[in-house]
Parts: structure tokens; sequence; C-alpha cells
């Protein structure tokens, strides 16, 4: 007696035609995605405009409310680190000028 099998003929192959991808070898990979430019933070109206950008962005959900109160604290310690660092080069200045003029006038 012949049995009957549900073997097909060809068990290695699928039924369902998958299509052929191309593999290119030595292909370079893409460049990764530039980061944005960071923001130079070392004059009084830049760091004004950075937080008033935070300020409209927060309003708008484009960042969150406790990350915006750490960027604003942190712009607060530079905003004074800026004043300070500008008011020594003004008072360099005023002494430089100061012991320019005193010698001056000591050697008449």
């Amino acid at each position: 007696m012949k049995r009957l099998s549900n073997k097909k003929k060809n068990p290695g192959k699928c039924s369902i035609k998958q299509p052929k991808t191309l593999i290119k070898p030595n292909k370079p990979d893409p460049p990764p995605p530039k980061r944005p430019r960071r923001r130079r933070l070392n004059t009084l109206r830049s760091v004004k405009l950075y937080l008033a950008n935070l300020i409209h962005d927060t309003r708008a959900g484009e960042v969150e409310a406790s990350l915006a109160g750490k960027l604003g604290f942190l712009l607060n310690i530079l905003r004074g680190v800026i004043n300070e660092s500008d008011m020594e080069a003004r008072i360099k200045i005023l002494e430089e000028k100061f012991l320019k003029n005193n010698n001056h006038k000591t050697g008449e």
C-alpha cells in the first residue's frame, strides 16, 4: 500500500517569494546627525535672550517646567559671574590709568 504524505516537493523553499535585498559591500556609514549649535552665553545680552527663549519654550510645552527652573537657576549664577568678570576688567583698566597718571605727575 502506498502511503500518502503531506510533505512538499521542495521542503526548504517557502511558497511566498521574498524580494531580494541588495547589499552593497564597503558602503561607508552615513555621517552622524549634526548636533544643534551651542549658544555662547558669554554676555549678559546672550544670557537674557536664552532665558527669554527658555520661557517661551516652557510656556509652549517644549521644555518641562522642572528643567526650565534648573536652567534658570544656572543662568542666574552665570549672570553673576559675567557681572563680576566685567567689573573686574573695568577696575583693572581704571587702576592702570590711575597708576599711569600718578607716575606721570610724580615724575614732573
